[in-house]
């Protein structure tokens, strides 16, 4: 196989890389990150998720870089691991997207009130139904489906304490609205 510059010195930074020169990974994700761009914007076409998966394929190079046998093979190892977090990220968005399907569908077929339902009740429902769709599904998954904050927090890939402080506004933003009906 005839090696080109570029290959070269992509193989001399991932060395001196792996001796613990930062310069040189740095450099590595200077000469790469043009190339892996454009192929993660072609494998998602989504623009503003190309980004956050390019850094999450940094992370991972950098925590698996020294089980890297054979720096020749730096390329073909780096676009594995770029299209693995970009269908990553496409499984999520369609988990996503069945889950907000999913739970659309479940609103319409609980949208049809019941007619001894207490008035209170059916007032905290009609504010429900005013929130915003994702306030709606944080309702939805903790108190209807009665998920713990720490699974929330896995299903909407966001922390504990963001999912405790949104239930946290949501409850407030609830009160405020039941209090105008009452």
């Amino acid at each position: 196989m005839e090696r080109n510059q570029h290959q070269v010195y992509t193989e001399y930074l991932i060395l001196n890389a792996l001796d613990g020169d930062s310069q040189s990974f740095g450099r590595l994700v200077n000469l790469w990150q043009p190339r892996l761009r454009r192929f993660a914007l072609r494998m998602t076409s989504a623009p503003d998720a190309v980004h956050d998966i390019l850094q999450d394929v940094w992370i991972a190079v950098s925590k698996r870089l020294d089980r890297l046998d054979d720096p020749a093979c730096f390329k073909r190892w780096l676009y594995r691991i770029t299209s693995n977090k970009c269908v990553d990220w496409i499984r999520k968005q369609e988990r996503m997207r069945r889950l907000k399907k999913q739970y659309a569908a479940e609103l319409e077929v609980e949208k049809s009130p019941e007619e001894n339902l207490p008035r209170t009740t059916q007032i905290v429902r009609d504010a429900i139904q005013v929130l915003p769709y994702e306030q709606r599904l944080l309702i939805a998954l903790y108190y209807e489906e009665s998920f713990r904050v720490s699974e929330i927090s896995f299903l909407l890939s966001v922390p504990k304490g963001t999912v405790k402080s949104r239930l946290f506004k949501i409850r407030s933003d609830l009160k405020k609205l039941i209090e105008k009906e009452l």
